[in-house]
């Protein structure tokens, strides 16, 4: 295939002049200077103009866009440019002049967030719960203090500075309360009352069970949205129906046109009727990434209809991006935007290769069935680069999902849009309405069942930089050779693309002879990752069914992970066993092994009734239980001690040792005085070994004669922010023993490999 050929096959020589200079400067000044320049010159060669003056233009628009993105926000941008203010977290309370750039949206603690203008930068502004939220486009003095989230302390963990900034926001005000010194302007006081109005209609004629998900997908209101309902969309792949994005936008502008039609009123007339009431529709929503890229794209499109001029789909994606770009460079770093605009990009390359694929099938509904799914397949490779370097999962029933669940929210979105509109027939709004309601309810069973399919989030192993340009490329050379009706060997590279990627985890997995071991930081509690030769095992869950979800999971999916073959609870405190909450229902467990005893704790025993309800196995374990072996690699239980007489709970904490041909590590739970002092029976197997330190390195708790009968080259405390943990007596007697201590709360995650030719440590912290 031919240089030239290739060019008209992707539309290099049309549409995509524009973008080239702005999205890599984007990329230059917010994400890496090299990478960003690199990338501009490759695709500066790949889609030279014809003309001297627009090969000008275009290579000098870059060194200008980097320049004017640099001076626009000089919070969010690079460190190294010496006028950048640097934002660090301070305690320190003062009042904040600003305008409130969004609708205020509920947070977890029932408080409020939103969107701050100030002069110093946009910022993220919460109130505590007894606060009242303040009107969209209100000038406020916030009395708040500055902070900047914490950077990633687990490998895989959600990066929630790089979030902020993908949001244009500096840093984060915790405020205390807020006094309004102007009131908004009449633009925004009217899209507050209007969109006030939308929801009361919404609330009078739709059923409260059903509303919700109505909300969500017309208004973009997601407060009576349950979290276990949000979830289930997240590990379905079906958030993209919950969101307002082109697929509302487009049911929207068919909907306006039906009437207007019907009435026989000229097309151009009904068309710009039709896309001014979609603008205003816009801001009403929040003025999301997605909806605001279907809105340029319309409005790229509306030209081209009116004047009766072709029109190009490439054209339209590149300059609503120019335009996205130019005016919020630093949506970039969104992953919203990343998602749109690739889905986007997907639908219109693949477009023509799906009606050529089906161009055979007699019967209409079998032939657009066809493409839905190809089409579906296609945009879910497209994302898949993106999913793999941040979310590290994909939803693994996405295509289908997609057939099932596009016709019932469609159907639902246009019963809402009924609804408003008959508002002034009440009786019509009301079977409007509970027709909107039935609908509603059918998409969220169907939400629910694709959700409790098994694999249903399939996680991504973590890859590298030349990985992902190596999944890029085979992305668009797929797509090429199906544009260019290859079928036979695009859908063999595809094939090839999917078992490589099913089997990449194997060759991060360890080897017989080898071990890896992350003691993640989940605050004041306990959790500890043991990746062996064909199995992997979690000891201790964390404190909460939030360090589930945000930590344990997340971790998992970036390694690879989808199946624990147990799960040991060392006792029944709750700081390590309330991971569990969040975790059963979320990944495949093969057991749960604890200690012998009988507790009053109402938790553990309401958790062992859980546990016992899925059929998953729970045992109880025992000293010289042997859990694991394999190649020379054996997990056994020296702990707890049966003569041990103890009233805490503590004393009688699961104690484990693996062993290695290349070194040992004991894992010791909570235990005590006692506990320790009672393994003295079992010294020489665990002499030398590294220590996951007991009761988070408490002075009170962990004696130093233990620390120094284990003498351990590595140590792991495990412990939060809390006053005496660890404790400097602890510190210190490791200090003395030479050992290398690694501090969750200080250091982020501990990682241990034991290979078979050395054995290695090193301690997880991404600087940014």
């Amino acid at each position: 295939m031919s240089f030239s050929t290739l060019r008209e096959q992707a539309n290099l020589n049309r549409g995509i002049l524009l973008i080239a200079p702005v999205s890599w400067a984007a990329f230059s000044i917010y994400l890496n200077p090299w990478y960003g320049f690199a990338g501009f010159l490759i695709h500066f060669f790949l889609c030279l103009p014809k003309r001297n003056s627009a090969r000008a233009l275009m290579f000098l628009a870059y060194p200008l866009l980097c320049l004017m993105f640099a001076l626009q926000n000089p919070a969010l941008t690079s460190n190294g440019i010496p006028f950048h203010r640097k934002i660090t977290s301070s305690q320190n309370l003062r009042f904040w002049m600003g305008e409130v750039e969004s609708f205020p949206a509920p947070t977890a603690d029932d408080g409020h967030s939103f969107v701050l203008q100030t002069p110093e930068g946009l910022y993220r502004a919460t109130l505590p719960r007894g606060n009242p939220a303040p009107p969209l486009g209100t000038t406020i003095a916030l009395l708040a203090r500055e902070k900047l989230p914490e950077p990633p302390a687990n490998p895989g963990q959600r990066d929630a500075v790089y979030i902020l900034r993908g949001q244009g926001q500096s840093a984060v005000l915790e405020g205390t309360h807020w006094n309004l010194l102007k009131n908004p302007s009449v633009w925004k006081s009217w899209l507050t009352k209007l969109r006030s109005g939308l929801g009361k209609e919404l609330e009078e004629y739709i059923p409260r069970s059903t509303r919700p998900l109505v909300e969500a997908a017309l208004l973009n209101d997601t407060r009576n949205v349950s979290i276990i309902t949000q979830q289930d969309f997240t590990r379905s792949g079906m958030q993209h129906v919950l969101a307002i994005s082109g697929q509302h936008i487009g049911l929207l502008v068919a909907f306006l046109l039906f009437p207007a039609l019907c009435l026989r009123l000229p097309r151009k007339s009904a068309l710009i009727l039709a896309g001014l009431l979609t603008v205003l529709y816009i801001p009403v929503t929040g003025s999301s990434v997605s909806v605001v890229r279907a809105g340029l794209m319309m409005s790229c499109f509306l030209p081209s209809i009116l004047l009766e001029r072709p029109s190009s789909g490439i054209n339209a994606l590149c300059l609503a991006a120019a335009v996205d770009l130019i005016a919020s460079p630093f949506h970039i770093l969104n992953l919203g935007f990343q998602l749109s605009y690739a889905a986007t990009l997907a639908l219109i390359l693949c477009a023509p290769a799906a009606h050529s694929l089906t161009k055979h099938f007699q019967h209409r509904l079998v032939r657009n069935t066809v493409q839905m799914i190809f089409l579906s397949a296609m945009v879910s490779l497209f994302t898949y680069p993106l999913l793999a370097a941040s979310t590290h999962a994909m939803p693994l029933w996405g295509v289908i999902g997609n057939l099932i669940t596009i016709p019932i929210s469609s159907t639902m979105l246009i019963g809402g849009l009924c609804t408003w509109v008959l508002s002034p027939l009440p009786l019509l709004a009301h079977w409007s309405g509970a027709c909107t309601g039935l609908f509603s309810m059918m998409l969220e069973s169907s939400v629910h069942f694709l959700a409790q399919l098994p694999g249903s989030l399939w996680p991504i192993a973590e890859i590298s930089r030349t990985g992902l340009a190596v999944l890029i490329i085979s992305v668009l050379t797929i797509t090429t050779l199906f544009r260019l009706e290859r079928w036979r060997l695009g859908f063999m590279m595809t094939g090839i693309f999917i078992t490589f990627e099913i089997f990449r985890p194997c060759l991060s997995a360890p080897f017989p002879g080898e071990a890896h071991i992350t003691v993640l930081s989940v605050g004041h509690g306990d959790a500890s990752v043991l990746e062996l030769p064909g199995a992997t095992i979690l000891i201790d869950a964390g404190p909460s069914p939030g360090t589930a979800l945000q930590v344990i999971i997340p971790f998992l999916q970036s390694r690879g992970i989808h199946r624990l073959d147990a799960i040991l609870l060392t006792h029944p405190d709750m700081d390590h066993y309330g991971g569990m909450f969040g975790l059963m229902d979320r990944i495949p467990v093969g057991f749960i092994l604890s200690p012998h005893l009988r507790s009053s704790d109402a938790p553990w025993e309401c958790l062992k009734n859980q546990i016992h309800a899925r059929g998953i196995p729970w045992k109880e374990g025992s000293s010289g239980d042997l859990l694991y072996q394999k190649g020379g690699i054996t997990l056994r239980v020296l702990g707890p001690d049966s003569t041990l007489d103890s009233a805490s709970d503590n004393n009688h904490s699961l104690v484990c040792m693996l062993q290695t041909s290349s070194g040992k590590a004991l894992f010791t739970g909570d235990i005590e005085g006692p506990a320790q002092q009672a393994l003295a029976a079992t010294w020489p197997l665990w002499r030398g070994a590294w220590l996951k330190a007991p009761h988070h390195g408490s002075d009170r708790t962990t004696l130093p004669c233990f620390l120094t009968a284990v003498d351990p080259p590595q140590v792991a405390i495990s412990s939060g922010h809390r006053p005496g943990f660890p404790g400097p007596t602890t510190v210190k007697t490791l200090a003395q023993l030479h050992s290398n201590a690694g501090i969750t709360s200080r250091d982020g995650a501990v990682i241990w490999n034991f290979r078979l030719d050395s054995s290695l440590s090193r301690k997880f912290r991404l600087l940014l």
